[in-house]
């Protein structure tokens, strides 16, 4: 919800806060866990929208999936390279770090690493909720009696998720003109356009809904928790 409303993602951060403050490891833990989430997404995302690309026709030619394969790939490059560095890191790069900062970096390189743990489960979650995206997705077309194929469907549901990614409130005004661009491949500008803007009022106006009922609930809770907590730590 939060990422829905602020620009620059800062629902994620929010996350990483109170992820955190709840679990009692800092904000730069929280920041790890974030980091490493991110990894495992970024790689089944990019994987499926290969795949996707692969079993589409070749002779298919069309600027937005160049740029979606080429974004993704430099996306999931730059994750795959942070995370190795930070794993090869040893103390010598500690030790080479202003004392204030020691702490939280291997705060954070603790939650970014010790997050690939339940590498096995966190991967099989990850794909359930994809499947469940797509599924969404292949309703609305059926939805609008638009014959569409399960791979363009598959990559407009990762798509969604790269171009979700931009600094802008939930990718608006980003999402929809990728999301049209693509459905262009095999329907018509006004099916693509129908498809989006209905697939679009599920993702995100229902986000805006659901989710701010859900964040007020949240924002209570959590200041019980917090104030819970803070007594403990006087006690």
């Amino acid at each position: 919800f939060v990422n829905s409303v602020a620009w620059l993602r800062l629902g994620d951060v929010y996350r990483a806060y109170c992820l955190g403050v709840i679990s009692k490891l800092g904000f730069s833990w929280g920041i790890g866990t974030l980091v490493a989430e991110r990894f495992l997404d970024m790689i089944i995302v990019f994987a499926m929208i290969l795949a996707s690309v692969m079993m589409l026709s070749s002779g298919v030619k069309n600027q937005a999936l160049d740029f979606l394969v080429i974004f993704a790939f430099i996306m999931t490059a730059i994750l795959t390279v942070f995370v190795l560095l930070l794993a090869i890191a040893g103390k010598r790069l500690v030790s080479r770090l202003p004392i204030l900062v020691r702490s939280h970096y291997s705060q954070f390189k603790i939650g970014v690493l010790n997050s690939f743990k339940n590498i096995f489960m966190v991967t099989f979650l990850g794909l359930a909720a994809w499947v469940m995206e797509i599924t969404r997705l292949f309703f609305v077309t059926t939805s609008l009696n638009v014959d569409m194929s399960i791979y363009l469907i598959i990559l407009a549901t990762m798509s969604n998720a790269v171009l979700s990614t931009f600094p802008t409130p939930g990718g608006i005004g980003i999402v929809e003109p990728g999301l049209t661009g693509i459905f262009i491949i095999s329907v018509s500008s006004s099916d693509a356009a129908s498809i989006t803007l209905l697939d679009r009022s599920i993702t995100y106006l229902s986000v805006l809904i659901f989710g701010g009922v859900t964040f007020l609930l949240y924002q209570a809770w959590f200041q019980k928790k917090r104030k819970i907590m803070s007594t403990h730590d006087v006690g």
